[in-house]
């Protein structure tokens, strides 16, 4: 809508999901440290939905070039879902490494994950809840704009390399 009243400057409210590229930092930081320690690939739990930094970027030049905005917020993911052990083998595979052992069951992240708490002074179920609980959104208004996202995580990081 309209904030500054006779200037005519429209708000865009975009929300985007967690965005990646090569340096992105928190979550993704770690499991880039985790591949590159040779790690074992995580479980296939904690879906989330993600976005590619370039998308974000081309909705934000394509939201200030339209004449109109979105009255409702705008909503981006790539539509993709991933978790901790497909993000794993996308940083392994860009870095042209292998898995050298099979996922280890989920008991046993967990159980990292609480020593982990507690050696690092965190908030119990913090590092379970950041690598298990899934946080998924869909897309809302990229259709109103005709936009697409053109990237995922794996061909992302695979330009990258």
């Amino acid at each position: 809508g309209e904030i500054c009243g006779d200037a005519g400057i429209e708000l865009a409210i975009v929300r985007p999901a967690l965005i990646y590229d090569e340096h992105a930092p928190g979550f993704l930081a770690l499991m880039r440290r985790w591949c590159d320690l040779g790690l074992p690939t995580p479980p296939e739990l904690g879906r989330r939905s993600m976005v590619s930094k370039h998308d974000l970027v081309a909705l934000l030049r394509l939201l200030s070039s339209v004449d109109q905005v979105p009255q409702d917020p705008v909503t981006i993911t790539d539509g993709e879902q991933y978790h901790a052990a497909r993000i794993c083998r996308a940083y392994r595979a860009a870095q042209g490494r292998r898995t050298w052992c099979p996922p280890l069951p989920s008991v046993a992240w967990r159980l990292a994950a609480v020593v982990y708490e507690g050696l690092r002074g965190l908030p119990r179920g913090s590092i379970e809840k950041r690598l298990f609980q899934d946080e998924l959104y869909d897309c809302e208004g990229l259709e109103q704009l005709a936009f697409q996202t053109q990237w995922v995580l794996e061909s992302h990081l695979g330009s990258a390399a």
